[in-house]
């Protein structure tokens, strides 16, 4: 759209100032045509002005991710460095401006005696006009990407794609990339409860859920490494001072990573409880639909479902939040129910 308004502008320009559209014919033959002293003015022009973009681009950026870096995580700085467009655009604005400086180098004097290339000359115009063009979509793309629902669905996408690509030979480091993403996505609805930001907080609660959902529809097909207790897993904070028993149940099971969810889940829950009771209630609700979806076909899980239950009910308890303690009770209630009736 901005390159056909460029287009469109400069026609009208042409048309008012009764100029010769043989330009657009043969714009290399045009080219071409300009005077050495007029090209290299041009051209030092043109890598000013680019430098002058670069670094308002880079400082714009920069200021941008490290305040959402501070406010939520900083692992929206990883991801947003991870991001090929963020190499692809700065780097053509880098590469054109030092490509450029040292096409005016070559041009000599500035007097005319010089050789103009005539090949760098047209490539530079050309992929400047592409920087500028792209400098609007670009800032559009930062503050896109930046948005916290966004960081969410990367991390979410990130962790799914190391487990349904896991191979026996990298397990480890799989498991350790999945505990990671959970990690994250609890530190970003802790930062939005204490920012004030529910909706942000009701995503990384819902994400967590759905993760697990995703989780268990590829469960049968993962490697049998995967299910075993590696040293990412039992170097984890959440693993690493459990009692030795608890470990081994977790070793027999095969459920390190419903227990890592649950245990984040009942870390949030400590701290939505009381003043935030609503991201106190959807925890419960996630609980309850893994218990209620998972808990016919793996009873594992539905226990593991029940504890977390109780010990919502002994955080809410101790913290004298009657009305979540209500709410839980009631999830309770409507888990016993729908297991007991029969199946479709």
């Amino acid at each position: 759209m901005l390159t056909v308004a460029c287009a469109v502008l400069l026609g009208i320009a042409w048309l008012f100032a009764g100029a010769s559209f043989e330009a657009l014919r043969d714009p290399l033959v045009w080219l071409s045509a300009y005077e050495g002293s007029q090209a290299r003015d041009l051209l030092a022009n043109n890598a000013q002005v680019l430098a002058a973009v670069l670094a308002v681009a880079v400082t714009v950026v920069a200021i941008v991710v490290e305040l959402a870096a501070n406010r939520y995580s900083h692992e929206i700085t990883r991801l947003f460095l991870r991001e090929p467009i963020n190499l692809v655009v700065l780097g053509l604005l880098v590469v054109t401006t030092v490509v450029c400086i040292w096409v005016v180098l070559s041009t000599g004097d500035g007097a005319g005696t010089g050789l103009i290339p005539h090949a760098g000359f047209v490539l530079i115009l050309a992929t400047a006009s592409v920087c500028l063009l792209l400098l609007v979509p670009y800032m559009y793309f930062v503050f896109t990407f930046l948005s916290l629902i966004s960081v969410i669905e990367r991390i979410c996408r990130d962790a799914y794609r190391a487990i349904v690509r896991t191979r026996a030979n990298r397990v480890e480091r799989d498991q350790a990339r999945v505990l990671e993403a959970l990690d994250k996505l609890q530190d970003v609805a802790r930062s939005a409860l204490q920012q004030g930001d529910r909706g942000i907080a009701f995503a990384a609660v819902n994400a967590t859920a759905e993760l697990l959902f995703d989780y268990s529809r590829v469960r049968d097909r993962l490697p049998a490494p995967w299910f075993l207790v590696s040293d990412a897993v039992q170097s984890d904070a959440d693993f690493l001072a459990l009692a030795p028993e608890y470990i081994d149940e977790v070793k027999a099971g095969g459920t390190w990573l419903e227990q890592k969810l649950l245990r984040r889940y009942y870390a949030l829950l400590g701290q939505a409880s009381p003043g935030s009771r609503d991201v106190a209630y959807l925890i419960g609700i996630n609980t309850a639909r893994i218990a209620t979806e998972t808990g016919r076909q793996r009873p594992d899980v539905l226990e593991l479902a029940m504890r977390a239950f109780n010990s919502y009910l002994r955080t809410t308890i101790g913290t004298r939040d009657l009305r979540t303690a209500y709410y839980l009770m009631h999830l309770y209630r409507q888990v016993a129910t729908a297991l007991f009736r029969p199946l479709d």
